[in-house]
C-alpha cells in the first residue's frame, strides 16, 4: 500500500506548472512590435489620416496661389443684329438732331491679361497659418498612431496572458489523466481507496471546465486582436508569450510629465496658432490691396463676315489697381468677433486638457505602483502555495495525508498561478497606460 502511494505521489509530483507551451507550426507567432506595425500598415483610419496630410499640403499650395501671377486669355465674337442708335443733338451739325449708328455688324476680340498681386496684408497674414496647419496634420497622424498602438498592445497582452493561463491547466489535466488511469487499476486491485479516485475525477472535471472557459476567452481575445490589427479572422497568428513579463520593464520611479510630449496637446496648440492667425487675417482685410496688370488684345471689325478676319487692330494697356474697403455691412467685424471667440475657447480648452492629461498621468502612475506591489504579493503567494504543495506531497508519500489533501494543495497552486497572471495583466496594462499618458509609448516599444 505504501509503495502504491509512492507511485501515485510520483505522478502528482510530475504534474509541472509551466507558463508556456510549444505552439503548432501552422501558427505564426508575432511580436507586439510586429502586431502594431501590421496595424499601422493595414488600418484604414491610419491611411485616412495620411491622406489628410496630403490634402493639407494641397491646401497650402492653394493658399499661395492668389499671390502668384494670374494669367487669362479670352476670345469673343459678336454679331450685332441691330446696332444701337445714338442721337447727335440739334445745333452741332445742323438745325435738326442727327440719328447715327456707330460700329460694325461683326466684331471679334482676342485678348490676354496678366495680373499680379503686389500687396494684400490679409493674404500675407494667412501665410503664417500654413506651417502650423501642416504640423497639425502630422500631429493628427501621431495621435492616431499612439491610440492604435495602445489598443493593439493592450489586446496583445490580454491574449498572451490568457494563453499563459491555459498552459499550466493543460499540463495539470495531462497529469490528472495519467494518474486517473493508475488509480482505476489500483482501486480494482484494492491498493487505493475509491474516494481518492472520485476526488481525482472531480478535480479533473474542474480543470477541464476551466480549460474550456479559457479556450473561449483565448479565441475571443485573438479575434479582438486580429480586428484591431485589421487582419483576416482566418489568419493564424499568436502572440509571443516568452518574456512577456519583461516586455514593459521599467524602473521604480515614474517618468516625468510634460504635456508637449503628448500629440493631443501639441495638436491643440497648433490649432490655437491657426485660429490666432485667422482672426488677425480677418482684421487685416480692412487694409487696402494693390495689384498690377497688363493687357494685350486684337480686334477685328467688318460689316462683311467673309472679310472679318483679314485685318486686325491691336490694343494694349498696363495699370495699377488700388482697392480700398470702405463698408461691407459689418461683415468683417462679425467674422473677426467669431474668430476671436473661438481662439479664446481654444485657450480654455488647452488649459482644461492639460489638467485632464495630468490627472490621467497621475492616475496611471498610481495604478502602476499599486499593480507592482500586488504583483510582488502574488509572487509571494505563489511561492507559499508551492511550498505547501511540497509539504502535502511529502506527507502523502509517508502515509500521513490522503490524496485529497494533495489535490487540494494542487488546486491552491493552480489558483495562485491564475491570480498571478491576472495581476501581471493588470500590471502590464497599468504600465502601458502610464507610457501612453507620458507620451513615450511608441519610443518605449522601439516603434518608429
Amino acid at each position: 500500500m505504501k509503495q502504491s502511494k509512492k507511485n501515485v505521489c510520483g505522478f502528482v509530483v510530475g504534474i509541472g506548472i509551466l507558463s508556456s507551451t510549444a505552439v503548432a507550426t501552422s501558427q505564426r507567432v508575432v511580436s507586439i512590435q510586429e502586431s502594431i506595425q501590421m496595424a499601422f500598415e493595414r488600418r484604414p483610419d491610419i491611411r485616412n489620416a495620411q491622406l489628410n496630410l496630403l490634402a493639407a499640403k494641397a491646401q497650402i499650395k492653394e493658399g499661395y496661389s492668389p499671390y502668384l501671377p494670374q494669367a487669362s486669355a479670352q476670345f469673343t465674337f459678336d454679331d450685332n443684329l441691330k446696332l444701337q442708335t445714338n442721337v447727335i443733338p440739334a445745333g452741332i451739325f445742323g438745325p435738326e438732331p442727327i440719328k447715327v449708328r456707330f460700329g460694325t455688324t461683326y466684331a471679334g476680340v482676342a485678348s490676354a491679361q496678366v495680373e499680379q498681386k503686389i500687396y494684400d496684408q490679409s493674404l500675407l497674414t494667412g501665410f503664417k497659418a500654413f506651417k502650423p496647419a501642416l504640423e497639425a496634420a502630422v500631429e493628427s497622424i501621431e495621435k492616431l498612431r499612439q491610440e492604435v498602438a495602445f489598443e493593439v498592445a493592450k489586446a496583445y497582452i490580454q491574449a498572451a496572458i490568457v494563453m499563459m493561463q491555459s498552459a499550466p491547466l493543460v499540463e495539470i489535466r495531462t497529469g490528472y489523466e495519467k494518474l486517473h488511469r493508475i488509480l482505476e487499476l489500483q482501486v480494482k486491485e484494492g491498493f487505493a481507496l475509491s474516494t481518492d479516485l472520485e476526488t481525482l475525477q472531480l478535480a479533473l472535471k474542474n480543470v477541464e471546465a476551466q480549460i474550456s472557459q479559457l479556450q473561449l476567452k483565448k479565441e475571443t481575445a485573438l479575434l479582438r486582436l486580429k480586428a484591431l490589427m485589421f487582419v483576416p479572422e482566418t489568419e493564424a497568428i499568436l502572440p509571443d508569450t516568452a518574456g512577456l513579463k519583461n516586455l514593459l520593464r521599467s524602473g521604480p520611479s515614474d517618468p516625468p510629465f510634460d504635456p508637449m510630449l503628448l500629440p493631443e496637446y501639441r495638436l491643440l496648440k497648433k490649432n490655437l496658432s491657426i485660429q490666432e492667425v485667422q482672426f488677425k487675417r480677418v482684421r487685416h482685410g480692412y487694409i487696402p490691396t494693390v495689384s498690377a496688370y497688363a493687357r494685350y488684345g486684337l480686334q477685328a471689325l467688318n460689316n462683311d463676315f467673309s472679310n472679318l478676319w483679314g485685318r486686325w487692330f491691336d490694343f494694349s494697356s498696363v495699370g495699377f489697381r488700388l482697392s480700398i474697403p470702405l463698408f461691407d455691412g459689418l461683415l468683417k467685424e462679425a467674422r473677426y468677433s467669431q474668430a476671436r471667440i473661438q481662439w479664446l475657447q481654444l485657450q480654455d480648452q488647452m488649459t482644461l486638457t492639460e489638467r485632464l492629461l495630468k490627472l490621467q498621468f497621475d492616475g496611471a502612475a498610481l495604478a502602476r505602483r499599486q499593480a507592482f506591489l500586488d504583483l510582488r504579493q502574488q509572487e509571494l503567494n505563489q511561492a507559499l502555495a508551492l511550498r505547501l504543495l511540497g509539504q502535502a506531497r511529502l506527507a502523502f508519500s509517508q502515509g500521513q495525508q490522503p490524496l485529497a489533501q494533495v489535490i487540494q494543495a494542487e488546486i491552491q497552486v493552480q489558483q495562485s498561478i491564475m491570480n498571478y497572471h491576472n495581476t501581471l495583466l493588470a500590471q502590464l496594462e497599468a504600465e502601458l497606460t502610464l507610457r501612453k499618458a507620458s507620451g513615450n509609448l511608441l519610443k518605449s516599444l522601439n516603434i518608429q
